[in-house]
């Protein structure tokens, strides 16, 4: 058997406090480090978009549209483009992906398990080529005007034919002002001559 004096003791058990000190250290420090991770990642996830603004530049899915969802439950079924969200970057395709939702009661509806239209996710649905009636990519090309302009349009990456903007986009969501404001210029103010052909223009001071 081995035998230690009292000094060796002594100097085994504080080697022993150290290592176990050591251990907790580490311990707290990848702890921390992993805790300092997850913080950042839910301030990044968190962090709020530009407002009414996506991560989309160019939208090529519009309000109107016929698209094809192309994953989940209702994969391969075709419908029209009923709302656009862009903030969100999804889009509503009429009559599918239907879902149920708890509502809570208002005075305005009674509370209860609705069935409602959810939105989708714009990169899972496709505009359908209206030459071919099936899914395809979109880009852009600019097309000569008879007036001289040009006009950007949408076309189909596969067989190059046009894409026309949906009918429903020319419909105004809104009724027009029949009234002026009181910001509106009355076409009488307009019409009025404030400088003579004769007198020069005054120019602003500096």
């Amino acid at each position: 058997l081995l035998t230690f004096t009292q000094t060796q003791m002594q100097a085994l058990a504080r080697l022993c406090a150290r290592v176990q000190q050591a251990q907790v250290a580490t311990v707290a420090t990848r702890s921390n480090q992993s805790v300092g991770l997850w913080q950042q990642w839910r301030s990044f996830a968190s962090r709020p978009t530009a407002p009414n603004r996506g991560t989309i530049a160019k939208w090529k899915v519009l309000r109107g549209d016929k698209v094809m969802i192309m994953v989940g439950k209702d994969r391969g079924r075709q419908g029209v483009v009923k709302k656009v969200i862009r903030e969100r970057d999804a889009v509503i395709v009429e009559g599918l992906n239907w879902a149920k939702k708890t509502v809570k009661s208002t005075k305005e509806q009674k509370g209860g398990i609705i069935t409602k239209e959810m939105p989708i996710h714009v990169s899972n649905v496709q505009v359908l080529d209206p030459s071919t009636n099936r899914p395809c990519k979109i880009a852009f090309r600019f097309e000569h005007r008879a007036d001289g302009t040009f006009e950007r349009v949408r076309i189909s990456r596969a067989t190059q034919a046009v894409i026309p903007r949906p009918e429903v986009l020319r419909e105004r969501n809104y009724e027009r002002a029949k009234s002026d404001g009181p910001l509106d210029t009355t076409p009488e103010v307009v019409r009025q001559a404030t400088v003579s052909s004769g007198e020069p223009v005054p120019t602003p001071s500096a």
